[in-house]
């Protein structure tokens, strides 16, 4: 399944100054349409947020939670906080990195 994200709520900021008709209703879908992101629904990064959960983090990892925090305890992988016991977040970078350096070649 997909969700496809567009900001069509851009629609209701026609310029009054040009008439509104079809052609103009039409020309700003189509504007809209240049900038629908089409993305996997189960994708943690399907909004554009950099910093995922633990669990999001796991989940794009295809690894457990528990695994993950195993990850972070033995510096193999990096999290953000800032240190006031709030809850780890994980940069995509830094889990694209994990990735590609983990990778195996047959």
């Amino acid at each position: 399944m997909f969700v496809i994200s567009s900001p069509f709520a851009s629609l209701a900021t026609i310029p009054r100054s040009r008439p509104f008709n079809l052609d103009n209703l039409l020309s700003a879908m189509l504007q809209c349409l240049a900038t629908v992101e089409v993305v996997p629904k189960d994708c943690p990064h399907s909004s554009t947020r950099r910093l995922l959960k633990t669990r999001e983090a796991a989940s794009y990892l295809a690894v457990s939670p528990w695994k993950l925090r195993k990850l972070v305890q033995d510096s193999k992988l990096p999290y953000v906080s800032d240190n006031d016991g709030s809850p780890w977040r994980f940069d995509l970078r830094d889990l694209d990195s994990y990735i590609d350096h983990n990778r195996q070649n047959a």
